[in-house]
């Protein structure tokens, strides 16, 4: 004979995690529709639930937590603050000041400055690559700190640039993007439509990026320093590239059979232009045997005609791979960061100090960085 779970009458309180009582709060039977709400104290009461029931309380912006009864009367509940509503009342800076994400009706999108500082990279252009939707971001020929090209939502003129408009800590920016440091970011918000950019006028028609750099917070003065080093090297690896000795003979064999299908000559003759020709084909026409690197030969007797390739003997002075010379597949990039910062119930402020220095994969490609910013207000 089975048991059956017997009825309870069941109440309690609601509050949130600041022990405030919360109105309005779901409170339910799982897998029923049998509920009700708590009231304006944050109370609320059932009769005759099961025993074994489990119930459910949820709240527009709060995480749902479901507890079971298990016998009891008496069942407080403590809801957090869901983290999805903190995006939604997340505060950006716009135009004319700042404004929440729920009520802002125009088209934007922030990016916090701690996601700019997951990338490495010299320019913030790079860093807010595949951040924000609608914004198109082209990068150049990836030499160390170059910036990438951004266009909002298209190209808006054929003839016009397509750049946005740059605006950092309130002031139109019109530097190089490469010197600002990402650590002094304390968020990026991207302005996408004419609405949100109306303040800024026909400057804004291609949309707005509107920086704001870090300031000081906190009741005591705090000194940190972040250090990073790191290396770069081929996304792809290099073409597999013929040595010297393969080009000087596919040259030849180029030569030859232009001669031997193109003019008609026989193989004998058609080698015979091949060895005449090879020099000034390689080497140019001007004293084309300085650059031959097999000095016991010339280049119209190097190739052994009746094989097409090099004669055995012959020696070259030289046989370097001049991209080994002028690359580097492990290039040091190196970063440090100084700051100090605080508040007192008068002034907050802010300084820092930043050295930045990125080898680049080719020579002569390095890219170095010193910045500093003070910032004070009061």
């Amino acid at each position: 004979m089975a048991a059956k779970a017997q009825n309870v009458n069941v109440k309690g309180m609601v509050k949130d995690s600041g022990n405030l009582p919360l109105i309005g709060v779901g409170v339910f039977i799982e897998g029923t529709t049998t509920g009700t709400v708590t009231a304006e104290d944050g109370t609320w009461s059932m009769s005759g639930i099961p025993s074994d029931a489990v119930l459910t309380f949820s709240s527009i912006g709060y995480v749902t937590q479901k507890i079971s009864v298990a016998g009891k009367t008496v069942i407080n509940v403590v809801l957090q603050e869901d983290a999805i509503d903190d995006e939604i009342g997340e505060v950006m800076v716009v135009a004319y000041g700042t404004a929440k994400k729920s009520s802002f009706t125009g088209s934007a999108s922030v990016v916090k400055g701690d996601e700019l500082q997951k990338r490495v990279t010299g320019n913030i252009t790079k860093s807010i690559e595949g951040t924000v939707a609608g914004l198109q971001v082209t990068s150049g020929g990836g030499q160390p700190g170059e910036g990438a090209s951004i266009m909002i939502r298209g190209i808006g003129s054929i003839n016009a640039v397509s750049t946005p408009l740059y605006v950092v800590d309130g002031i139109p920016y019109d530097g190089s993007l490469s010197a600002i440091n990402p650590a002094d970011i304390e968020s990026l918000t991207v302005l996408k439509d004419a609405s949100a950019g109306a303040l800024y006028g026909a400057r804004g028609a291609n949309g707005v990026i509107v920086i704001t750099t870090k300031k000081g917070s906190g009741e005591r003065s705090v000194v940190s320093y972040k250090g990073s080093a790191g290396v770069a090297s081929r996304s792809l690896k290099r073409y597999d590239l013929v040595g010297m000795d393969d080009f000087v003979e596919l040259t030849y064999e180029s030569l030859r059979n232009s001669a031997q299908y193109s003019t008609g000559m026989d193989f004998e003759g058609a080698s015979a232009y091949a060895a005449a020709n090879l020099g000034q084909t390689i080497g140019g026409l001007k004293n084309s045997e300085y650059y031959n690197p097999y000095k016991n030969y010339t280049w119209s007797t190097l190739i052994d005609q009746a094989t097409g390739k090099i004669k055995d003997d012959a020696v070259a002075a030289w046989n370097e791979n001049w991209m080994d010379e002028i690359s580097d597949n492990a290039a040091l990039r190196t970063e440090h960061i100084f700051s100090v910062n605080g508040a007192t119930e008068k002034i907050n402020y802010l300084i820092s100090m930043g050295y930045y220095k990125e080898n680049g994969i080719l020579q002569n490609t390095d890219f170095n960085r010193y910045t500093g910013r003070v910032n004070v207000d009061s």
